[in-house]
């Protein structure tokens, strides 16, 4: 028994030797200070509310000890906090702190006393809101189709914030997003599928890569208009069917509901283009064409219209061509002069014929009359009336023409007639 006793400690002995001697021998043998790699911090940017979680991978071969984290903030150095470890990967999470700057270093230590440690970091704090000021449109403008927003932008820490679009219809009670943008300090807004209306605003806020945000809005309401003005003609003066028979005062009245009417153009007879300020009057007869669109202060430009008119305020041309003051006829033909030239004497049937034109509106009708009763009205040249019907002694022969446009002309030949 006892020599089985004697035989296991020796083998109890060698085991010892086998498992100790070498990692003695090891620990003896490693110089090497621990490995500090993949050192990063979360949030990459922190702000004034962020706790910051700085961690490293640290490996040794013999084993790490203890991991150190020395920081100072604003100058002022805090005593060092230990990292716990989960693996390889150890981590410690600091703040928050006030805007400014922290510089920290690791330190690792490994199981047989060597050290090692890292270069220095540097992390700003970030605290202050970036500076956002919309300039367009900031209240009163009149928008239409696409149009360029700016607005200026600033950040202490961050070249290109991200800004964040929208616009809102109804004075700021509700908000619709336009868009997202990285940096910038302009946009293409493209109002086309707007409704119009004179109460939107435009808000943009600004968030820099630290998470702090500001954001403006327009200082008053804007207008947004994408319809044309509706123009009307307006003709003003004395009119007898188509035809005016005066002098015609023309206005123009144009309504626009969003934006306004910023002016209305016109022009007639294809002339020069006019802007309109005050009625205006046409006295020349003749036909009238004139062209009219108005624009209203968003920039929307209504199609353009034409009107025409006809104005002819004159008589038309009428002669008596038979019978003539101061002559016999007979049977229809002029024999000879009477002996003062005032008198017309006829012995026989007679066709009445007068010379009647109209170069403006054109000849409607001319009518004969004896002693006042209507006899025959002629449409068409020739305008002519066969004066066949008993008459004697003195008779008033009178020819009133028409022309289209209403007014007439007189003619009257006082004659003494013998017709049986």
């Amino acid at each position: 028994m006892a020599e089985r006793k004697k035989v296991m400690s020796v083998l109890f002995a060698i085991m010892i030797a086998v498992i100790v001697i070498p990692s003695v021998s090891m620990g003896l043998d490693d110089t090497t200070p621990p490995t500090i790699s993949n050192v990063h911090w979360q949030p990459q940017y922190p702000n004034d509310e962020s706790g910051i979680i700085i961690s490293a991978t640290v490996t040794d071969a013999s084993g790490v000890a203890s991991v150190k984290l020395f920081y100072c903030y604003q100058g002022g150095c805090h005593p060092p906090l230990t990292m716990q470890g989960s693996g390889s990967t150890y981590s410690k999470r600091i703040g928050p702190f006030d805007e400014g700057l922290l510089e920290f270093y690791i330190s690792a230590t490994d199981t047989v006393g060597n050290e090692g440690s890292t270069g220095e970091y540097s992390i700003f704090i970030d605290g202050t809101n970036p500076n956002v000021e919309v300039t367009f449109p900031n209240g009163g403008e009149y928008l239409s189709g696409e149009t360029t927003l700016t607005w200026y932008l600033n950040d202490n820490n961050d070249p290109s914030p991200d800004v964040t679009i929208h616009y809102s219809s109804d004075g700021g009670t509700t908000w619709e997003l336009v868009d997202e943008v990285s940096g910038g300090t302009s946009y293409l807004w493209n109002t086309s599928s707007l409704e119009d209306g004179q109460n939107y605003l435009i808000k943009i806020t600004a968030e820099d890569r630290a998470g702090n945000t500001a954001a403006d809005e327009s200082n008053a309401p804007f207008t947004v208009d994408n319809t044309p003005p509706t123009t009307n003609i307006i003709f003003d003066g004395e009119k007898n069917g188509e035809w005016f028979v005066s002098n015609v005062t023309v206005s123009f009245s144009a309504m626009d509901t969003a934006s306004g009417v910023n002016i209305t153009r016109y022009r007639m007879d294809n002339g020069t283009w006019q802007h309109y300020t005050d009625p205006f009057v046409i006295s020349t007869d003749g036909e009238h064409t004139i062209s009219y669109y108005s624009i209203d202060n968003a920039g929307n430009e209504e199609n353009e219209h034409t009107a025409s008119l006809h104005i002819n305020k004159n008589a038309p041309t009428l002669v008596v061509n038979t019978p003539q003051k101061g002559y016999v006829y007979i049977a229809g033909r002029p024999v000879m002069k009477t002996l003062l030239g005032t008198t017309t004497i006829i012995v026989g049937a007679i066709t009445i014929e007068a010379a009647v034109t109209d170069e403006v509106s054109g000849v409607n009708k001319t009518e004969f009359y004896v002693n006042g009763v209507l006899k025959h009205t002629a449409y068409a040249p020739p305008y002519e009336w066969l004066w066949e019907e008993r008459a004697l002694f003195l008779n008033a022969i009178k020819v009133i023409a028409y022309n289209n446009a209403g007014n007439t002309a007189v003619a009257e030949v006082r004659v003494i007639a013998f017709i049986l």
